[in-house]
This record gives structure tokens, C-alpha cells and sequence, in this order.
């Protein structure tokens, strides 16, 4: 068994040094520097700071998800992986958007996924009490799982506000705040991202994603 899959077997990061824990002393929400995805919003949220979580690939991902042995989190050895205790880490995010002045939208999750019914409770109550707040994301989580359901009560409460889209469906799902996305080879009313295709110049000039109102599927290009 290699390393890869030693780290696949053992449900974490191939690169252990990379997670952050308690005695990380900068931010855990960081300010985008990806260019794919740009820095601020232009379409959906103007003029909303990008923010992004970096989590740990596998440890928190549902262990069904079809990606699993082919993360892209395999490749960044230089992401820092939030790590350290749950309560710690909601305490730390709440902090960083309580201190946010102007709007921000934060993206969920570069690596990792929602790990527990109370942190994407978390989430619910972030959006109630933080007008400012948005967030946009992707999810492995099943929409009939316990976790997926609460994930599209949000996506419903918060219409507008909070749209995570479930990844890897093979067919898009005709439900009210059922939003999905998959790879090339998915099938039915999806619609291929217009910034791999190189028609706009990044997520936040495109806002397809996180718009409500689109009710077709994403289909993303293979990494």
C-alpha cells in the first residue's frame, strides 16, 4: 500500500502536516487569492468579499462520496486544513464574520464537507443572525440523508442568501431546494460551468452557482 492509499484507507489528508489546530493563530476564514475564483462578487452578491474554508478531505467527507479516491486535495500539499475541535472552530469562524464589515460570501468547502448535523446547524444559525453573511458551496452528502436534509432546509429558508448544490448526482432532481452539480458525464438539464469553459473570468463574475433561480444542474470538467 502506498501513501495515497494509506491516506485514502485511513479516511484523512495525504498531507498530515498540513492540518491547523488549536495553536493556529491566523484566520480560518481566508480571503480568496484563487483566481478561478476571484476575489469579490459581481453578479449574484456585488461587491461581496470572497471567503473561503479549507477543511479535511476524507475525515470530513461522507465516506460514499464518489470523489473519494480521486480529491483533488491529493494535489494541494499547501492548503491549511482547519483541524482543530468543533466547538473551537465555530467559535473561531463566528468571530471572523462577526468582524466583517461589509457584505462576504463565504465558500464551503475548498476541501472537506459538512461533518455533523450540528455544524451545518451551525450554518442555519449563522444566517439568521448575520445579514451580511451569504454562502455558497458543494456538498457529498446525500439529499435524503440526515445531513442533506438539512442542507436543503437552508437552501430553502435562506433562498437568496445560502446555496449549497449536491455534487456528484447523475441526474438533476426536481425538488425545491434540491440544487446539484456533477461531472462531464452527467445526464438530463444540466449546464457545463461557463468559467471552464472560459466565458467569464471567474466565480464571482459568473454567479450560476449560487443563483436560486437557476434550477438546472452544474456540470463541472473533469480536474
Amino acid at each position: 500500500m502506498n501513501l495515497t492509499q494509506q491516506a485514502h484507507a485511513e479516511a484523512r489528508t495525504l498531507y498530515p502536516k498540513s492540518r491547523k489546530g488549536s495553536d493556529y493563530t491566523s484566520r480560518v476564514l481566508k480571503a480568496s487569492s484563487n483566481i478561478k475564483l476571484g476575489r469579490v462578487m459581481r453578479k449574484i452578491w456585488p461587491d461581496a468579499k470572497i471567503l473561503t474554508l479549507t477543511l479535511e478531505e476524507r475525515k470530513t467527507c461522507p465516506s460514499d462520496c464518489a470523489m473519494w479516491s480521486k480529491c483533488y486535495g491529493d494535489n494541494m500539499p499547501f492548503a491549511h486544513r482547519m483541524s482543530m475541535p468543533e466547538d473551537e472552530l465555530i467559535g473561531r469562524i463566528e468571530r471572523e464574520v462577526k468582524s466583517e464589515k461589509g457584505t462576504i460570501a463565504v465558500r464551503l468547502h475548498v476541501l472537506g464537507d459538512f461533518f455533523s448535523p450540528m455544524y451545518v446547524a451551525f450554518w442555519g444559525y449563522m444566517m439568521a443572525r448575520y445579514d451580511h453573511l451569504r454562502v455558497w458551496g458543494y456538498t457529498a452528502h446525500q439529499p435524503s440523508s440526515e445531513i442533506g436534509r438539512e442542507i436543503v432546509r437552508l437552501n430553502k429558508v435562506y433562498s437568496g442568501r445560502f446555496l449549497v448544490r449536491f455534487s456528484n448526482q447523475p441526474k438533476a432532481i426536481d425538488e425545491e431546494g434540491v440544487y446539484t452539480c456533477a461531472v462531464d458525464d452527467a445526464d438530463g438539464d444540466y449546464v457545463t460551468c461557463p468559467e471552464q469553459l472560459g466565458k467569464v473570468e471567474d466565480c464571482g463574475s459568473c454567479g450560476l452557482c449560487m443563483n436560486p433561480k437557476v434550477k438546472k444542474g452544474i456540470r463541472f470538467l473533469r480536474h
